[in-house]
């Protein structure tokens, strides 16, 4: 009976010193606490960057998809006033004065050859615009007309949109 008091004492001392220890770990383990939930939210942000990042990709490819089929690999059209342009696609026509001669422009378009409809007009002589512009559809034929063409101040660019 000696020998079981005694071997009870031994464990009860032995279970006083492991808490005692495991108080220590705690105690110097509680400043740790906040960087695990710290690292736990910077995993969590770092997963949602990722997928964050993978959408962006996604989306860069799907852009990039589809400015392939946009006008923008294709050159833009220095042109002449009083010749007749078909648009081979959606397009946008600048008609600006580069100054000397003054004239007056009409920038005309239509489904006839030549066209006839006006969609703008510049006039220099008299500084109301020196500047017209105007969308041109595909398939459409369009023209600068220019009362002075051989010494017409006026220059005109062709940018393909699609």
């Amino acid at each position: 009976m000696f020998g079981r008091r005694r071997r009870t004492a031994e464990l009860t001392a032995r279970l006083d010193r492991m808490e005692e220890q495991l108080r220590r770990v705690l105690d110097q383990t509680a400043g740790a606490r906040p960087l695990l939930a710290d690292a736990q939210r910077l995993a969590k942000l770092a997963a949602e960057a990722r997928a964050l990042s993978d959408a962006t990709a996604t989306t860069v490819e799907g852009l990039q998809a589809l400015l392939a089929g946009t006008g923008i690999d294709r050159p833009r059209l220095h042109a002449r006033v009083n010749r007749v342009y078909r648009a081979e696609s959606l397009g946008y026509v600048a008609v600006f004065f580069r100054g000397g001669r003054t004239d007056d422009v009409r920038l005309l378009v239509g489904r006839d050859k030549p066209p006839q409809e006006c969609i703008g007009e510049a006039n220099t002589r008299n500084e109301l615009n020196s500047y017209v512009g105007g969308v041109i559809r595909a398939g459409e034929y369009w023209t600068v007309e220019a009362k002075f063409a051989t010494t017409s101040s006026y220059g005109c660019v062709f940018t393909p949109l699609l």
